[in-house]
């Protein structure tokens, strides 16, 4: 199976999961064997683990192949395409988690065709929710508090990218009431969308001290840090744990979705 092929410790516990899946997926056609439960039992312990050993990830894998040879065996196939389906649902039910309901500050995030101008107040309802690929856009977006305020994108492939702080803003602290964008005057490029056609999602989170929600160091030649949907799927629970223990007084969210065609 493919994604056995690229199984590395950040990723496994999200292969583990997708597998789980699998299982009980399989097991609604009321199918069960002895193998298949000892394969999933011995899965089980590391599908909340945000990382594991190198030890452990040879046992994963091994049980893994072992669990996926036996369900193929049984006429379920496992193929990269339903992994790839089932790590953009997890991307987006993950995103979506991560939901401030007492906000005690405001914080607003848009995108506009980049010839566009945002001048005050506006209406998100008339900006465009549509993009071709190709297109060049530009992300807005703001808080009426001081705060610390981190943009992540999900892409229509499921990669995550740290829109904000990036190599050229370090620093993610943003005065209230004003507008920020990506890519602003400042920035040597622009943010033209490559597909491929989906829906792309963008995520703030602000917080009212610095609070550093993924570990990753910047680098010029990367610019935005940026990984693959299986890490992003780790990363993104690693963030909505984190939020769990913030004080709910004292961070917002705002989510922005447009389709790209």
């Amino acid at each position: 199976m493919p994604i056995m092929e690229g199984l590395i410790v950040s990723t496994a516990p999200v292969v583990v999961k997708f597998l789980l899946d699998q299982v009980k997926n399989y097991g609604r056609r009321g199918k069960k064997t002895k193998d298949i439960e000892e394969f999933k039992n011995a899965l089980e312990p590391f599908k909340e683990r945000f990382e594991v050993n190198e030890a452990e990830l040879k046992k994963i894998k091994e049980t893994a192949e072992k669990l996926s040879e036996k369900l193929t065996e049984n006429g379920f196939e496992i193929t990269n395409e339903m992994y790839q389906k089932w790590t953009l649902n997890l991307l987006d039910e993950k995103l979506r988690g991560i939901k401030q309901a007492k906000s005690t500050f405001k914080t607003e995030l848009w995108t506009a065709k980049s010839k566009e101008e945002i001048k005050g107040a506006r209406d998100i309802k008339i900006l465009p929710r549509k993009y071709r690929i190709g297109e060049r856009i530009v992300v807005y977006f703001r808080s009426d508090r001081d705060c610390y305020l981190t943009l992540f994108n999900i892409g229509t492939s499921g990669e995550l990218t740290v829109l904000f702080p990036n190599y050229l803003f370090q620093n993610n602290f943003t005065r209230a009431d004003r507008i920020y964008a990506i890519p602003g005057d400042e920035y040597p490029f622009e943010y033209e969308l490559s597909g491929p056609p989906g829906v792309e999602k963008i995520k703030a989170i602000a917080t009212t001290s610095k609070l550093n929600l993924l570990d990753f160091e910047f680098s010029r030649e990367e610019f935005f840090h940026s990984v693959e949907s299986g890490i992003a799927a780790r990363d993104i629970s690693i963030v909505a744990k984190k939020m769990e223990e913030v004080s709910v007084d004292s961070w917002a969210e705002a989510l922005c979705e447009f389709e790209v065609e």
